[in-house]
């Protein structure tokens, strides 16, 4: 009903004259019963507007709901639609999780047939075997000049050196100086000589066994005149070919003999006695001789915290043979070197570190602290005559002994060259209130702890075929930059890949192999070399097991990087 289809109500007008001369009571009746039309009337208009609105509500309402039904119409008409898309899209993640099922199937299926090719390639012998053993090295060299040190230390290269860091593809020998040193390591026999000539290598790094030459230690309990021999015909052959012979007089093999007699390297007596020992194997042809190899390994190896006293043993082991070094660098200067006009030095070893956690200032601390325990150890010594400062700082006066000792030559500046072996990298995390209950030991006073995975749970390198090595190629790299930035310049001179024959590698025995030549173990077959060199130069392998070696020199001075 519309606004106009309701009839306004009238309301009834009061008279302007009223009759006068009624009497009192009929003129009171008229006002009560005009006051009543009135108040009739003003109901009337009100529930009039009331019911105008109320009506126009009404058609509001019935304007809504057919709007709203008009919608529904619609929505429901789209919802039909979703429903048939949706059920259109799961039928494709159907057919989708199908074929990622059967990819997935295919590349199982090539996996193992690619693992069993490998492994048929490794048994006989074939390409295949040499190619992931020698590559690896190839990309340690790359990653480190490349990485490492093109930017921040240009200082350390010589004419030549830049090709390689321009283009891995084409890595060759000749690509660096004259005289770099482009060489391989082993405990190698004469006819594999011929195998380093084939491949291109210009020098050669082995090991002289003290047993062999000296079966009782000293050469006063007599000397093996076919095991002097033998080394004479090696380093004659390797000159011969045009290899240069590195020679390690101590590749941790002490004579039992010595063992026995002096508890090792625990004893001082064999510091100064080993200058005279040394005597026999420095009078050779051999043109570089590094003393001993890998010190630190040498003695975490043999003072565990299970035997012996680990709070004191390692560092007396550390200083005696830097002792032993000394002596031996000294005899071969004051007896030798005129003649030979040879060089000598020693081989340290270090591990990469990083942050555990990459923000943290201190575990950031703890890495500088690590390098100064393995590396710094040695070569603030042989540098500075000096214990790095972290070392002062947190191993006890009394359990750090002097580097002075009276009758034995100073350690400080001796060496023409410093080699180091690096094989992989490790993250730090900072670690500085051991238990109580421990007692003091090379481990709690380095007041950290190595892992391998970070703090995001991310591994530092794909894990090689040893269970101690991940590949972190560019680590030897950021070695050499920490040695320029916190102990001495270098300039890099050459490059060592261990090594040339797969052979028996300490706790590993034979089943990790690190030869650029594959050795068949069961009949001695040994690979053919034939394509090796365009094997190592044009490719770089996926999953290298790495064992880094380079020589560096500083002016008139040399040292070494392996």
């Amino acid at each position: 009903m519309s606004r106009r289809n309701i009839p306004r109500p009238s309301i009834p007008t009061k008279s302007a004259n009223p009759a006068r001369g009624r009497g009192t009571d009929q003129q009171q009746q008229q006002q009560k019963k005009q006051k009543l039309s009135d108040e009739a009337g003003q109901a009337a208009l009100q529930a009039y507007d009331r019911a105008v609105k109320v009506t126009a509500e009404r058609e509001r309402y019935r304007a809504d709901r057919d709007n709203f039904r008009a919608k529904f119409k619609i929505s429901e008409s789209r919802l039909q639609e979703t429903d048939a898309e949706m059920e259109k899209l799961k039928k494709e993640l159907a057919e989708a999780k199908t074929a990622a099922a059967s990819a997935e199937a295919e590349v199982e299926k090539m996996k193992v047939e690619e693992k069993k090719k490998l492994e048929e390639a490794d048994a006989k012998g074939y390409e295949a075997g040499i190619k992931r053993a020698a590559l690896e090295y190839t990309q340690t060299a790359h990653q480190m000049v490349n990485d490492a040190l093109e930017d921040r230390l240009p200082e350390f290269f010589e004419l030549g050196y830049a090709a390689v860091m321009s283009s891995i593809e084409k890595l060759h020998p000749s690509a660096f100086g004259h005289d770099f040193v482009w060489g391989t390591a082993s405990s190698a026999y004469q006819e594999d000589v011929q195998i380093m000539k084939k491949m291109g290598f210009n020098a050669f790094r082995l090991s002289i066994s003290w047993s062999r030459i000296l079966p009782s230690g000293k050469i006063n309990g007599g000397m093996n005149q076919e095991g002097i021999q033998f080394y004479h015909d090696l380093i004659d052959e390797l000159l011969s070919n045009g290899i240069t012979p590195f020679v390690a007089l101590f590749h941790w093999d002490l004579p039992q003999a010595l063992e026995s007699e002096y508890n090792g390297f625990l004893n001082g007596t064999l510091a100064p006695g080993r200058g005279p020992a040394a005597s026999t194997p420095l009078n050779s042809s051999s043109s570089v001789l590094p003393t001993p190899n890998s010190p630190a390994e040498d003695h975490s190896f043999g003072s565990s915290e299970n035997a012996g006293d680990p709070g004191t043993e390692p560092y007396i082991v550390a200083r005696n043979q830097l002792l032993a070094h000394a002596a031996a660098v000294k005899l071969y200067k004051d007896n030798f070197q005129d003649v030979q006009k040879g060089q000598i030095g020693i081989v340290l070893v270090s591990v990469w570190f990083l942050p555990w956690d990459k923000d943290s200032e201190d575990d950031k601390a703890a890495v500088k602290r690590a390098l100064d325990f393995i590396l710094g150890w040695f070569m603030e010594p042989l540098i500075k005559g000096v214990y790095p400062q972290n070392m002062i700082d947190n191993v006890d006066e009394e359990r750090l002994p002097s580097l002075i000792v009276p009758d034995c030559p100073q350690i400080k500046g001796k060496y023409d060259f410093i080699g180091i072996n690096y094989y992989t990298a490790k993250y730090v995390l900072n670690s500085p209130n051991p238990s109580a209950k421990e007692k003091p030991s090379y481990k709690t006073d380095t007041q950290l702890e190595t892992k391998y995975e970070n703090k995001e749970g991310h591994p530092i390198g794909e894990q090689s075929g040893a269970d101690w090595l991940y590949i972190y190629p560019k680590g030897i790299g950021e070695v050499l930059k920490w040695i320029a930035e916190t102990k001495y310049c270098v300039k890099i001179k050459g490059y060592f890949a261990w090594s040339l024959l797969d052979n028996y590698e300490w706790a590993g025995g034979y089943k990790t192999r690190f030869g650029l030549m594959y050795v068949d173990y069961k009949d001695g077959y040994l690979a053919s070399p034939s394509n090796w060199r365009s094997a190592l130069f044009t490719k770089v392998p996926s999953s290298p097991v790495t064992a880094a070696g380079v020589i560096v020199r500083r002016n008139r001075k040399v040292r070494a990087i392996r």
